[in-house]
């Protein structure tokens, strides 16, 4: 049975070109498929925090006509609570736009991932700045000020082609350090990427094949194996993500809270207000116009659930508007824009809030640059 096994898998001249051609052939078919996903390209999101996933929207952008959007931000721009791209602010702007300037072929590319502070888009912006943008808007969480750690994503430091200045290098001192075999993987997975399509796009393809990534979907069935009730508790709240938030019992949740939201940390000596600053100076230097808005945030949520300084909230919006206006970058004011009712935790939105932030910052682009 072995040897007949042997054979009907035996390695032939025929069966190599067959093989050829089916790869070849799957090939083809996932550049098409790409190709048409990416002439909305605001309906995209990262995969995942790998450069080759970052490189790869990054080579779209590359190749892109038209008016070209960056959008940088954390999950809230991501779209946490929501299930699919097209539902994300990136995706909803990219529309109201082409709708409100027709014929403009607005394109948006959404940069932002789940856990991307202040420090993560600062190195992506220094990445970025070489293609031919035409605008930047980024959704700015005034939390990230107060994120002890420089970095939770070390990744973005070991971008290609990086340009930072010595004060940054002051503050990651072991910048772009990686391993010499790291470094080659990288540039040996970007460069197959370029001319492999369906190698380019695996994790894309498997996740739309299990729903997940693939090494969540390992952990996903070891756990279930191993620990069945941590299992099901795993699924419950992801299940609880999209609801809204006054349907979770958040007492149970949270737990005992203590932490006063309001005061965030704008002291210039503060290693994030550096990084901000250095965005900033990056992005006027390259005279890119370019939009940021403070998140939304679900006051009644925190009012509920937090002690709510306003007075010291309030104090340090002023600031931050002081810190941020100059003559490219425009600082928009979103905290109270939303209603409660479209958020599913404090600060993350379902569709109709992404649509409605989507609907606001796309008439106030038009206003502040028609």
């Amino acid at each position: 049975m072995l040897k007949n096994l042997l054979d009907y898998i035996k390695l032939t001249p025929k069966s190599l070109i067959a093989t050829l051609v089916v790869l070849i052939a799957l090939d083809f078919i996932v550049r098409f498929y790409w190709f048409n996903l990416y002439n909305q390209p605001g309906d995209m999101r990262l995969v995942n925090q790998e450069i080759e996933s970052i490189a790869r929207i990054k080579s779209e952008l590359h190749k892109a006509s038209g008016y070209k959007i960056v959008f940088l931000g954390d999950s809230q721009t991501y779209g946490s609570s929501v299930k699919t791209g097209d539902q994300t602010i990136p995706a909803f702007l990219e529309q109201e736009l082409n709708i409100l300037e027709p014929g403009g072929q607005v394109k948006v590319f959404n940069f932002a991932f789940k856990g991307y502070g202040i420090s993560e888009n600062y190195f992506l912006v220094n990445f970025l700045l070489n293609e031919d943008i035409d605008m930047v808007v980024y959704n700015l969480s005034t939390s990230w000020f107060n994120r002890k750690d420089l970095l939770e994503h070390n990744n973005v430091t070991t971008l290609p082609d990086l340009k930072v200045k010595q004060e940054i290098t002051r503050l990651c001192p072991n910048l772009g350090q990686v391993g010499f075999r790291k470094t080659v993987e990288n540039k040996i997975n970007i460069s197959v990427g370029k001319v492999w399509s369906l190698y380019q796009n695996r994790a894309a393809i498997a996740i739309m094949i299990l729903g997940k990534p693939v090494r969540d979907k390992i952990t996903e069935v070891q756990l279930k194996i191993m620990n069945p009730v941590e299992a099901k508790k795993r699924e419950l709240e992801e299940q609880q993500l999209y609801q809204p938030w006054y349907q979770k019992d958040w007492n149970k949740i949270l737990g005992k809270v203590d932490y006063k939201f309001g005061n965030f940390n704008l002291d210039p000596q503060n290693p994030q207000v550096e990084l901000y600053n250095a965005i900033l100076e990056e992005l006027e230097r390259n005279e890119i116009p370019s939009i940021f808005y403070g998140s939304p945030q679900n006051l009644a949520f925190l009012q509920k659930y937090y002690s709510m300084d306003n007075k010291a909230f309030n104090r340090c919006l002023v600031t931050l508007n002081k810190m941020t206006e100059n003559k490219y970058v425009t600082y928009l004011d979103y905290t109270n824009l939303v209603p409660d009712t479209y958020f599913s935790d404090s600060i993350h939105m379902n569709a109709r809030g992404n649509r409605l932030v989507a609907h606001q910052l796309a008439k106030d682009i038009v206003n502040r640059w028609k």
